[in-house]
């Protein structure tokens, strides 16, 4: 900042590449150690870089994209001594919340360079390890800094999946680029093959990545996903139709379902958002038999009259509706 200052005071300027001082990186100097106004002072260099290059009418594009690389430069300069501060874990959440809110912070993070993944890798990094600690339920500034790194994903992680990141990057490059999508592939994988399922909620955090609508929302149960994870898959990659047609096949089969009310419910949202009147009402009708197998004969009834008031009229139906009056 001071030579931004000199430089103002310069009529002629010329350039040596010569190497006449040198920086020593001393671990305990105050460059190392952390002070809430370090980032301020981030802050103010942009803003001084950013007025000089005003004042002389040079601020242009590729010069605003390099600017944004020093201040994420400086950034993650600023992370690496906070990652290591002598805080508690509370406070080094707090001051990233901070950090993340700034509103420099998001539009410096439009500039894709490497200096923005690092950025985020490192931020990542602090929150995930504070996570880990376990001292953190309940924080409100934990909660706002993971709605702004991650806002799609956010939901997914816990304290109980926070040793996942560290162990499968594949699953930390999806959260840094906050891809919730390609999260819950990944981690649909593992359960299909029974990876990590003992160690981790992976159900849970499968739930908390779903998208508001899926047929799969509020499922929260692995071994669910383990025994689906065909239809989930498919579900997970917007092939409905394709997952209604593999559940359809599974249902044909006659066989006893794990969760068969969870199952038949996954299968009647898909029914009804593709539009297949037939296999609603067989999904209907399954519904209505399991719940008299179940002993809920009200509710069986209900499920069978609202198909006698859709024109249902088959072989099934017909037992089902004998059963249903001989108290079966």
């Amino acid at each position: 900042m001071i030579m931004l200052q000199y430089i103002k005071q310069c009529s002629r300027i010329g350039i040596d590449d010569s190497a006449l001082y040198h920086y020593r990186i001393h671990p305990k100097s105050i460059s190392y150690q952390y002070n809430p106004r370090r980032f301020d002072a981030n802050v103010a260099y942009y803003e001084q870089i950013k007025d000089f290059l005003e004042l002389h009418h040079t601020l242009d594009d590729f010069k605003q994209g390099w600017l944004q690389q020093v201040h994420l430069k400086s950034m993650d300069d600023t992370l690496r001594v906070l990652a290591d501060a002598k805080l508690s874990e509370d406070e080094r959440i707090a001051e990233c919340a901070r950090i993340a809110a700034h509103p420099l912070t998001p539009f410096v993070l439009t500039n894709d360079c490497p200096e923005r993944a690092d950025w985020y890798i490192l931020m990542w990094q602090i929150v995930l390890r504070a996570m880990d600690s376990g001292a953190l339920s309940g924080s409100e500034s934990l909660r706002r800094t993971l709605e702004r790194l991650a806002p799609h994903c956010w939901r997914g992680i816990g304290p109980e999946n926070c040793g996942l990141f560290a162990k499968e990057p594949s699953l930390l490059e999806a959260l840094v680029q906050d891809d919730a999508a390609r999260m819950a592939g990944i981690v649909m994988e593992w359960i299909a093959h029974k990876r990590y399922v003992k160690q981790y909620d992976l159900g849970g955090l499968v739930c908390g990545l779903l998208p508001a609508g899926s047929p799969l929302r509020g499922i929260a149960d692995a071994r669910f996903y383990m025994k689906y994870a065909p239809a989930c898959r498919l579900i997970l990659q917007g092939e409905r139709l394709a997952a209604l047609d593999w559940m359809t096949s599974l249902l044909l089969e006659h066989e006893k379902l794990y969760d068969g009310g969870r199952f038949l419910e996954v299968y009647l949202t898909l029914a009804a958002l593709e539009e297949q009147t037939p296999a609603f009402l067989f999904g209907k009708l399954r519904q209505a038999r399991l719940l008299l197998e179940q002993g809920q004969r009200e509710k069986s009834r209900a499920v069978a009259d609202e198909l006698a008031g859709m024109g249902l009229e088959n072989e099934e139906m017909d037992a089902l509706l004998r059963d249903l009056e001989a108290g079966v």
